[in-house]
C-alpha cells in the first residue's frame, strides 16, 4: 500500500510540474500523446501482464524451469512483434498530430518500452523474492519523469513536453532489463526467438477484452476531446480528472485487498461472508471518500492552483469529476465480485455497452454543443453510472449486496 501511495503521489507530482513548466497547449499535448501510447500498449500486451502474475508462480511451484524459460522467451517475442505491428499506426497518428518525424519515430520506441516494462514488472511480481523490484519498476516512469522535470527547471533546458513520457519509458525499460538479467540468462531475453502461437494460447481473451475496455473507459475521452476541441481542453480536462481520481484510490486499495478473499470464500461456498465483507468495505470506502469529496468541494480552486494560476478558475471541472468518482466508489466493488467468481462475461458485456454509449453520446454532444464543460458533465454521468449498473446486476441476478446503501431483500 505504501508503494501504491508513493506511485500515485509521484504521478500527481509529474502532472503538477508539467502544468507549471509548460504552456497549456504543451500540457494538452503531453496528456494526449501519452494517452495514445497507453492505449496502444494495452492492445500490445494482450493481457500477458495479468497472465504472467498467475502463470509464473505455477511454473515455480512445479520447479519447471524449462517451461518458465520458454514462457518468458515467448512473451518477450510477442511484445516485440505486437509493438512493431501496432507501432506503425501509432507512428502515423503521432506524426499527424506533431508534424515531426523524430517525435513520431520516438513514439514507436516508447510503445515497445512502456509495454515491455509492464510485462517485466508482472514477471518479477510472479517471483516472490523479486516483488520489490516489480514495485520499483512500476513506479519508475513517474519517478524518472520527476527527475527530468527538476533537471529542466534547474538547468533551464528546453524540451518538448511529451518527450518526457517517452524518455522515462525507455529508461524504465533499461531498468527492467537489469532486474530481469538477475533472474534469466541474457539469451532468454532475446525477442527474436519466439513461438508466437504457443504464447497466444496462454491468453485469457475475456480478461484481455475487459482490460482493453477498462483502458478505453479511462483514456478514450482524451482522444474524443482532441477531435472536437482545442488541445488546451485536453489539459483542462485531465488535470481535473486525474485529481478527482484520488477519491477512487480507496476503491482500488479495497479491490486489491478483497479480490483474493472473495475468490477463497466463493470456493468454500461461504456466500454470506462475501456479502458481509463487501458491505463492510463499502462502509469504509464511504467514510474515507466522503472526507476527500468534502475537501475537493471546499478547496477545489486552491487545489488547482497547485498546477498554476491559469487553472484555478476551472474548479467546476474538478467538482463534477469528484462527484462522479465519489458515486463510483460508494456503489461498491461489484466488478471484483463478478471477476473473482468466474462471471467475467457480465463485466465484459457491461463495459462494451459503456464504451459504445460513451463514444456515441460524447461524440454527439461534442458535435452539437462544442462545449468542453458539457462534455465533462456527460462523461461524469457515464462513469458514475456503470458501477451502479454492475451493483444492480449482482443484486438482481445473484441476490447479493455489494454496498451498504442497497436494501436487503
Amino acid at each position: 500500500m505504501l508503494f501504491k501511495v508513493a506511485s500515485a503521489g509521484l504521478a500527481y507530482l509529474v502532472n503538477i510540474l508539467i502544468a507549471k513548466f509548460f504552456l497549456i497547449e504543451e500540457v494538452g499535448q503531453y496528456f494526449l500523446f501519452s494517452t495514445w501510447i497507453i492505449i496502444f500498449s494495452a492492445f500490445s500486451k494482450m493481457g500477458l501482464d495479468l497472465n504472467s502474475v498467475k502463470v509464473i508462480p505455477t511454473f515455480l511451484s512445479k520447479d519447471d524451469n524449462k517451461g518458465l524459460n520458454s514462457y518468458v522467451k515467448n512473451v518477450k517475442g510477442v511484445m516485440l512483434i505486437n509493438s512493431i505491428i501496432l507501432g506503425i499506426p501509432l507512428t502515423f497518428i503521432v506524426y499527424y498530430l506533431s508534424k515531426n518525424y523524430f517525435i513520431a519515430a520516438f513514439s514507436f520506441l516508447s510503445l515497445y518500452a512502456y509495454a515491455t516494462k509492464d510485462i517485466y514488472a508482472a514477471i518479477l511480481r510472479g517471483h516472490l523474492e523479486y516483488v520489490r523490484s516489480s514495485i520499483v519498476l512500476n513506479i519508475s516512469i513517474p519517478f524518472f519523469s520527476v527527475l527530468i522535470l527538476i533537471s529542466i527547471y534547474f538547468l533551464s533546458t528546453n524540451i518538448i513536453s511529451y518527450t518526457i513520457f517517452n524518455i522515462s519509458s525507455i529508461i524504465a525499460l533499461i531498468l527492467g532489463i537489469y532486474f530481469m538479467s538477475n533472474i534469466y540468462e541474457t539469451n532468454l531475453l532475446n525477442p527474436f526467438k519466439v513461438e508466437y502461437k504457443k504464447a497466444i494460447k496462454a491468453i485469457n481473451f475475456i480478461k484481455y477484452q475487459i482490460t482493453l475496455l477498462t483502458v478505453m473507459i479511462i483514456w478514450l475521452p482524451n482522444i474524443l476531446i482532441s477531435f472536437f476541441f482545442e488541445v488546451e481542453s485536453v489539459a483542462i480536462f485531465n488535470i481535473s480528472n486525474r485529481t478527482a481520481v484520488f477519491i477512487s484510490f480507496i476503491y482500488i486499495a479495497i479491490e486489491n485487498y478483497i479480490a483474493p478473499k472473495i475468490s477463497s470464500l466463493y470456493e468454500k461456498r461461504e456466500y454470506k461472508k462475501i456479502e458481509i465483507l463487501l458491505i463492510s468495505m463499502s462502509k469504509l470506502a464511504f467514510l474515507i471518500s466522503s472526507c476527500l469529496l468534502l475537501v475537493f468541494l471546499i478547496f477545489s480552486s486552491e487545489i488547482l492552483l497547485l498546477f498554476g494560476e491559469k487553472y484555478k478558475d476551472d474548479n467546476s471541472f474538478l467538482v463534477i469529476m469528484s462527484c462522479a468518482q465519489y458515486i463510483n466508489v460508494i456503489s461498491g466493488n461489484a466488478a471484483s465480485y463478478l471477476l473473482m467468481t468466474g462471471r467475467e462475461e457480465e463485466v465484459r458485456k457491461a463495459y462494451i455497452i459503456v464504451v459504445l454509449v460513451m463514444i456515441t453520446v460524447l461524440s454527439i454532444i461534442s458535435f452539437i454543443f462544442s462545449n468542453i464543460f458539457i462534455f465533462t458533465i456527460i462523461y461524469g454521468i457515464i462513469i458514475s453510472m456503470y458501477n451502479i449498473w454492475l451493483a444492480f446486476i449482482v443484486y438482481r441476478k445473484y441476490n447479493l449486496r455489494v454496498s451498504f446503501l442497497q436494501i436487503e431483500k
